[in-house]
């Protein structure tokens, strides 16, 4: 079928609307179905079916494609896609992704991911992770994590984190921690939490980066070995382009520029302790990978507002030298063949 042809096709098919729970069970795979101020309680509904949620609808589903709620319609979904637009409210659960839109509002359990932008709202437990934009807000507990952008605010309680750049706001209480990356940003701490690496940031060398962090690493024979980890996915692949093996005995950065001045890319990206690695994909599952690297392989970034300066670039690895799982909030040593 060529192009135009699928076009027009797409332009011409219509949504399947839902009338009662029953006809649920006659969809087609690959169908878009809509419902629309219908309480359907629990369904069960092909993977490969995307929905549609408008008015009052109430929906409570396993993993599906994709689902849109809409108006004023409740969705409570374990895995999946989701977008929740209007004043929608979701449950998300289990690895399922959101992203909300206007005035929605969604409470996330479990290793889940949120997107919230315009005036959206979201309350985050049990290890689950958040990117506020845009007048966002975002409440967090439970080992949950944030990071804030663009005049969203956020309230951290527990042992939550979370990172605050331009100019976004976040209050701390319990034991929950902080950090400014951002001269625009504001943070406020209560009880027994913290505000750490307060900006302007700025280092001129690796030896002040190792201080800066108080990084693990050790000298041999006038040089300098620094222990650095990385967060994979289960398949031992990178989780920006899932394209580089860190299972290989030798590792090299296919885009590595020594020269390189600004933060982000040109080289491997890693990080000089378990949970700062890991606070960048939260929501996914994998492993965690501790290296030994030369001083000599090794850049960090030396400009001011850095966004990660517990990171840096490096432009080969030998095989790690330990694999760590998360286990009751602590990173347990992986014994034996970890495949």
């Amino acid at each position: 079928m060529d192009r135009d042809s699928k076009m027009k096709k797409e332009e011409n098919s219509k949504m399947i609307k839902i009338k009662h729970k029953d006809q649920i069970r006659e969809v087609p795979e690959f169908e878009t179905i809509e419902i629309e101020d219908l309480d359907l309680g629990f369904q069960v509904i092909p993977q490969n079916v995307e929905v549609v949620l408008k008015g009052k609808s109430i929906l409570k589903a396993a993993k599906i494609s994709k689902v849109t709620a809409l108006d004023e319609s409740i969705l409570d979904i374990e895995g999946g896609e989701v977008i929740l637009k209007d004043s929608a409210y979701g449950i998300i659960r289990h690895n399922a992704k959101c992203f909300q839109y206007d005035y929605s509002r969604a409470d996330y359990y479990w290793r889940t991911q949120g997107n919230l932008t315009d005036h959206s709202l979201g309350i985050f437990h049990s290890s689950s992770f958040g990117y506020l934009s845009s007048c966002s807000k975002g409440i967090f507990f439970g080992r949950s994590r944030g990071s804030l952008y663009e005049n969203s605010k956020g309230r951290f309680y527990d042992s939550s984190f979370g990172l605050l750049l331009e100019n976004s706001e976040g209050r701390f209480y319990n034991w929950s921690t902080g950090e400014i990356a951002s001269r625009g940003a504001k943070a406020y701490s209560y009880g027994d939490s913290k505000i750490i690496k307060k900006v302007p940031y700025t280092v001129k060398s690796l030896s002040e980066w190792i201080k800066w962090n108080n990084a693990e690493h050790f000298e041999k024979d006038g040089k300098t070995y620094i222990f650095l980890y990385k967060w994979v996915d289960k398949n031992y692949r990178d989780f920006h382009t899932g394209t580089i093996d860190y299972s290989k005995e030798k590792i090299e950065a296919p885009d590595w520029d020594p020269d390189y001045k600004d933060e982000c890319g040109r080289g491997l990206h890693l990080a000089f302790d378990p949970w700062t690695a890991f606070h960048f994909n939260p929501s996914e599952e994998g492993r965690m990978l501790k290296f030994r690297v030369p001083a000599q392989y090794i850049r960090v970034y030396t400009g001011i507002d850095c966004y990660g300066p517990y990171k840096a670039r490096v432009q080969k690895l030998s095989k790690y030298i330990a694999e760590f799982k998360l286990e009751k909030n602590e990173w347990i040593e992986v014994k034996g063949d970890p495949k």
